[in-house]
Parts: C-alpha cells; sequence; structure tokens
C-alpha cells in the first residue's frame, strides 16, 4: 500500500488508498503543584503561596495560602490563615479566613475565628470561636 501525506489520497491500481489521519492526544493539563511541609518540619514566619499547600508538620506566624490548604491529622498551626480553601483535619489556633469553603473533618480542632462562604462540618470536630458564614464570605 501507498500513502500519500499530502492529503490526497494515493491510486493504487485505480483503487483509493486511505489516507491515514493525525489525531492528537489529547492535552491534559498539568496538575499544579502542592507545597508540602512533612511531618517533622517545624516552620516559624510569614509565608505562603499562589497554589495548593499541605501541612503535616507545625507551622506557626501567618499563612496565606492561594489555593486550597489541608490540615493534616497530625498537624500543629498556630498562625493567621488566609486561604482560598481550608480541608482541616488537625489542629489550628488563630483565625481563618477562607474565600470559598472551609471543610472541619472529624478529628478537627479549632481555636480561633472562622470566616468563609461555605462550612461543612464533621461529627466530632471541635470549634472554639466565632463563626461567619456566607454573605460576603470570606472576603475581607
Amino acid at each position: 500500500m501507498a500513502f500519500n501525506f499530502s492529503g490526497k489520497p494515493d491510486t493504487n491500481d485505480g483503487e483509493e488508498v486511505p489516507v491515514p489521519s493525525y489525531v492528537p492526544a489529547p492535552v491534559v493539563p498539568a496538575s499544579a503543584p502542592v507545597t508540602v511541609i512533612a511531618k517533622g518540619v517545624r516552620i516559624e514566619g510569614d509565608f505562603g503561596g499562589e497554589g495548593d499547600m499541605r501541612i503535616e508538620g507545625e507551622v506557626s506566624g501567618k499563612l496565606t495560602v492561594g489555593g486550597t490548604l489541608t490540615v493534616g491529622p497530625e498537624a500543629s498551626i498556630k498562625a493567621e490563615i488566609k486561604a482560598g480553601s481550608a480541608v482541616v483535619l488537625g489542629k489550628i489556633e488563630g483565625n481563618i479566613t477562607a474565600e470559598k469553603r472551609v471543610e472541619l473533618k472529624s478529628s478537627a480542632n479549632i481555636k480561633g475565628d472562622l470566616k468563609t462562604q461555605t462550612l461543612s462540618v464533621e461529627p466530632g470536630a471541635k470549634i472554639s470561636g466565632s463563626m461567619s458564614v456566607g454573605g460576603s464570605g470570606g472576603e475581607s
């Protein structure tokens, strides 16, 4: 069989020969990087980033996360937090402001004020502080 890549079918003894078509592979967006503060790591000071962050260690100071902040079950945070969204399984001492959503899992322990657009609380989660949910959301 003969193939003609000019876009026109080639002929072979009077019969048309199919031209192979090119189908590009689907474009898969690269996943956004996630900053991880591992168990056993302790960070003090003001820091943050535009992407997602997962904390399994200890953080104190001021924390700003543009994406989703995930606080692991053994994490301990003493900080003022601003994030796009937050999923909390560990301990936080400090105020939390999230633009979109906060999810408090059953192992979460929060001592501080919370401000967000949407709040999800599993049975067993502990919260000590005031909450502002809905309305103007986490915008300040």
